[in-house]
């Protein structure tokens, strides 16, 4: 009876190691502006009205700002179909504006033309993008305007998410209308504006013609 016992621990030892090394391997897209693979949303995703929040605050200071800009409240243009590659690359995506301060929320897409005939979306981690540099990803962009200025909606600082040590990107839920997704970046003024953000924030945005992942 021992023996008997024995025998199937060892049967049971062995069979727990086996299907250990015979795990599933899961391969990541073949995308270098994906970080990693993450868990999709599919417990009950949000699928209200399209919006960008953003909670940030400038670097040193302990005062932060919150804006959430939704398509019932402000002026929104979709580019659904990528637009014509600038300088190698090509953009699309969703802007949130508002008409009274002239403050703006972007969401683009930016993918090189040279490697790729569209963007890809998957449940990952993207890079953010920077399409000066010809880094391809994503990037949520924030633009607001130049104090002092006659004309405040042709002057405006641009700020750029920046990858960091803890950034990230998440695309969350992947649906037939709509693309959700969180953030944490460094925002960066691209053209000399004064300061650096560290900024939090989700949104949900309509679905754009891109190429969807599917694992094999």
């Amino acid at each position: 009876m021992k023996t008997l016992f024995f025998i199937l621990i060892i049967l049971l030892f062995a069979s727990c190691n086996k299907k250990d090394k015979e795990a599933p391997y899961v391969e990541l897209p073949p995308k270098d502006y994906m970080k990693k693979m993450i868990v999709p949303d599919t417990l009950n995703p949000y699928k209200g009205e399209y919006y960008i929040r953003a909670d940030f605050k400038l670097n040193g200071s302990s005062e932060s700002k919150e804006l959430k800009f939704t398509e019932t409240t402000q002026n929104m243009t979709v580019w659904n179909n990528p637009s014509q590659p600038n300088l190698g690359m090509s953009a699309q995506g969703m802007i949130l504006s508002d008409s009274e301060t002239h403050e703006k929320l972007y969401v683009h897409f930016y993918f090189n033309t040279s490697s790729d005939t569209a963007f890809t979306l998957a449940y990952a981690d993207y890079w953010f993008a920077n399409p000066w540099r010809n880094i391809a990803g994503m990037n949520i962009e924030y633009s607001v305007p130049v104090p002092y200025q006659t004309d405040e909606t042709n002057f405006a600082y641009l700020y750029l998410g920046e990858n960091t040590a803890d950034s990230y990107c998440n695309l969350t839920y992947i649906g037939n209308d709509r693309i959700n997704g969180s953030f944490h970046a460094s925002w960066t003024e691209c053209c000399g504006g004064p300061g650096t953000y560290d900024v939090y924030g989700d949104f949900s945005i309509p679905l754009i013609n891109v190429k969807i992942y599917e694992s094999p």
